[in-house]
């Protein structure tokens, strides 16, 4: 990242977890603008950290990747500190089987602030049974190579209980905001 006036130099490099979600606060508190105290953010200001002001901070992040309707078994994970717990990819949940608003959702969203969100119905996708939940330490495992679930049930059972509670929420959120 690089802001001459507003950045000092730094060039041993930085750890920090930064999420895309995080660009949002940061950048608010860049311009000394604070966002709308109805707005709800999942990204947290990491202005601080960037000015090195302070030392990394790893807040707890979930998120989940799949095609229409969010399904919280396939495709999600959580990260808390150094711990990452995943719900394995499950290509079959992130078909796309008619792409007809494909490239509207890409290449055009003034669509959807014109027209509203999209009411077709998801696909019909005849999914597996979800795959068993993995769970790394990043701290001892960057590459995530030794699943950790096993040793860790009680670790696993705290983080899928917080994925969960995130996942209810945004889905709270997401049948609140289309229902407006």
């Amino acid at each position: 990242m690089r802001w001459p006036a507003g950045l000092e130099k730094n060039d041993s490099g930085d750890n920090t977890f930064f999420h895309m979600c995080d660009w949002l606060p940061t950048i608010l508190n860049f311009a000394g603008v604070e966002a709308p105290s109805t707005l709800k953010l999942d990204g947290v200001d990491q202005s601080a950290v960037l000015r090195g002001e302070v030392a990394p901070y790893h807040p707890k992040r979930c998120w989940q990747w799949n095609r229409y309707d969010p399904l919280i078994e396939y495709n999600a994970a959580i990260r808390d500190g150094d711990w990452k717990l995943v719900r394995p990819f499950v290509p079959e949940a992130f078909e796309v089987p008619d792409i007809k608003w494909l490239d509207v959702s890409m290449y055009q969203p003034e669509h959807f602030i014109e027209n509203g969100i999209i009411t077709d119905p998801a696909p019909e996708v005849n999914l597996p049974a979800p795959p068993p939940v993995e769970l790394y330490n990043l701290k001892n495992d960057p590459l995530e190579q030794t699943n950790l679930a096993i040793q860790s049930p009680q670790r696993v059972q705290s983080m899928e209980r917080d994925l969960l509670a995130w996942f209810e929420d945004v889905c709270a959120d997401f049948k609140k905001t289309s229902r407006e």
